[in-house]
């Protein structure tokens, strides 16, 4: 009996050499702190025509009236190069980043299905703090479910400064009064796992090739939005369908999954916001 056990070790141990190295799990993402303000009824919103200036001229939500700011070349430097251009598929145009997390902020809008749209640096916004007028320049305009919500982009370390801790609630008291609402998103909220784990395995895939049009007809039959599948099942399904085709029908807004969830077979899957059956005409 005891030959026996030593024997059933023995090949277990043989079973977990051969079977490799398991992936390290992601260090854990410290809990972000909520910086929210929700807009008001947008019936009773007041929207003051001199709160509002320097619109981007992508920006055309909410009705605000106000003039356009020219848009020059971005600088050339490590910090604002072409690494801080983002191609949005869904925006049909490339938006400058200011910052890394700034491009990866752009990247969460971009895969994230229920952002509708997102322009950066959308416009200044005039507040009061200290009885005094200041201007702000959000870092970003998100349309969610028909509801704008304009956001700042910032370090942990850096929104927590006592001055910055001031300004928001001031900045968002103003926001929510237009009708819009108003959130502070920083690393913690952005970089948290496994979402960001997930966000750049997609991003590496994105210029894989679309499986042809008479497989992606058949996932359109497959899936639907309101039933969502393993990502297992569909690679079984369809064997000829690769991961990084998967990843690619998920960039590019076909399909659509849920970011926080670890990115694998387990994970599922359903129809995006485009739709199957078109061929992909989008520049790449």
């Amino acid at each position: 009996m005891v030959d026996g056990e030593e024997a059933a070790l023995a090949e277990l141990f043989l079973a977990l050499v051969r079977s490799g190295t398991p992936a390290s799990l992601p260090p854990p993402t410290p809990t972000p702190v909520d910086r929210i303000w929700t807009p008001r009824d947008p019936a009773t919103a007041l929207v003051d025509d001199g709160q509002f200036a320097a619109r981007h001229p992508a920006f055309t939500f909410g009705g605000i009236e106000c003039s356009e700011r020219t848009i020059g070349r971005s600088p050339r430097s490590s910090f604002r190069g072409r690494q801080g251009r983002f191609h949005s598929r869904k925006m049909k145009r490339t938006l400058r980043a200011r910052s890394d997390l700034e491009f990866d902020m752009f990247l969460l809008c971009e895969l994230d299905a229920t952002v509708e749209a997102f322009i950066e640096q959308p416009v200044r916004v005039r507040y009061s703090l200290d009885g005094r007028a200041r201007w702000h320049m959000p870092d970003l305009f998100m349309l969610r479910g028909g509801i704008g919500e304009f956001v700042a982009v910032a370090a942990e370390a850096d929104a927590a400064f006592p001055d910055k801790e001031r300004r928001w609630p001031a900045i968002g008291a103003t926001v929510a009064a237009s009708g819009f609402g108003y959130r502070v998103f920083t690393e913690r909220h952005i970089r948290r796992q496994p979402r960001f784990t997930t966000l750049r395995a997609l991003f590496a895939d994105r210029h894989a090739s679309l499986p042809d049009e008479a497989t992606r007809r058949q996932l359109n039959a497959a899936l639907s939005r309101d039933a969502p599948v393993m990502m297992g099942g569909i690679l079984t399904r369809f064997p000829h369908l690769t991961v990084k085709q998967l990843h690619a029908l998920i960039v590019r807004g076909y399909l659509a999954i849920d970011l926080d969830a670890p990115l694998g077979p387990d994970g599922h899957v359903w129809r995006g916001r485009a739709p199957l059956t078109m061929p992909d005409t989008r520049c790449a």
